[in-house]
């Protein structure tokens, strides 16, 4: 039997058949978390409990190699999401999550530390300016309060 996971979810299949499927749900986070998970090289549930079905699991990725399939070089079949009740706009909502899930991951403490300095002075910046935007309105209408501020 071949083990087959798609964005979808995971497949065991005998020749071109599905034998069993686990569906994964149809929510943009959870998709993008088992994608996450995927991408990280980690085993999904899913995924387990499909090859504990069969005595002999075939796998065509090799982070599955670890959960004990047999790696294979065997193309496996395409399954189209539609026949599974999936569309494409719920695997863009995914990539989206993916996509944010990502660059949350990505920006490290340090880069949040650096940007709120910068912000800082960039606001330290407006401030002086208006002040003496401020400073120049009032010396050229009240001359008299100018002397008095400097």
């Amino acid at each position: 039997m071949l083990l087959q996971t798609t964005w979808f979810g995971t497949f065991l299949l005998d020749e071109d058949r599905v034998v069993h499927e686990r569906l994964f749900p149809k929510d943009a986070k959870a998709l993008a978390e088992r994608l996450a998970t995927v991408e990280d090289w980690k085993v999904l549930d899913e995924e387990r409990e499909l090859m504990s079905l069969a005595d002999e699991v075939f796998v065509t990725e090799p982070r599955l190699e670890r959960a004990g399939g047999r790696f294979s070089t065997e193309k496996p079949p395409f399954l189209d999401p539609a026949r599974f009740g999936f569309d494409r706009t719920l695997l863009h909502a995914a990539m989206v999550e993916l996509a944010k899930h990502q660059m949350r991951k990505a920006i490290r403490p340090e880069d949040h530390l650096r940007q709120a300095v910068g912000a800082v002075d960039d606001l330290l910046e407006q401030e002086n300016a208006l002040v003496e935007r401020v400073r120049e309105w009032y010396g050229l209408h009240f001359p008299e309060l100018a002397k008095m501020v400097d």
